[in-house]
């Protein structure tokens, strides 16, 4: 394999599995929001919000919105009501990171 041949390699497999590490960032930040509100959480994976030529999956008080774009640079939203104490506001801002890492 030459050098030019592993770059391509290398450069395909991080943008086709950007959805892939966008989709585990955006639910560390949905399941802390989930269990410290009551009402619904909606990510967007693909875009940031828009939900035009996008797929839908509803998994009880939780919104998927999947759109096929690889090459956007906002690539993932979550929208969640406000949490009623500063502690958990803080847990659902890191919980994307952490689980990230």
């Amino acid at each position: 394999m030459t050098t030019i041949t592993g770059v391509l390699l290398i450069f395909g497999a991080l943008i086709f599995s950007r959805p892939l590490t966008t989709l585990v960032h955006e639910l560390g930040h949905a399941l802390p929001a989930l269990m410290f509100t009551k009402r619904e959480v909606i990510i967007y994976i693909g875009s940031y919000g828009n939900i035009q030529k996008s797929w839908h999956l509803k998994l009880g008080r939780l919104y998927c919105i999947f759109t096929p774009q690889l090459f956007d640079l906002q690539m993932g939203l979550c929208q969640h009501a406000s949490s009623k104490k500063l502690w958990q506001s803080i847990l659902i801002v890191l919980g994307g990171p952490v689980f990230s890492l």
